[in-house]
């Protein structure tokens, strides 16, 4: 019997925690393997409305290689309030 194994995974965010000011921005970036499979993925982004914006480089991912880096920015905006933040996003 033949078998085929493949998986994909999604790895996390570098860096995992962004120190940014009122106004300011900050990239991070995070990798999708595809066990050499086709793959098209998006993002889902919650907790959204707490003055922070989370914008990514690709809308759609498409992966046909083993590994591939994809960016984005967080932008706090003039009006945010000092704290500590969470954005998730899942892919």
């Amino acid at each position: 019997m033949n078998k085929i194994i493949l998986a994909t995974g999604v790895g996390f965010p570098v860096p995992s925690e962004i120190e940014i000011a009122p106004g300011q921005a900050e990239r991070f970036f995070y990798q999708i393997s595809s066990g050499g499979i086709p793959v098209s993925c998006t993002e889902q982004i919650s907790s959204t409305n707490n003055g922070l914006e989370v914008v990514f480089d690709e809308p759609v991912k498409v992966i046909e290689g083993r590994r591939r880096s994809f960016y984005g920015t967080v932008t706090a905006s003039e009006e945010v309030q000092g704290g500590r933040y969470v954005i998730t996003f899942c892919v």
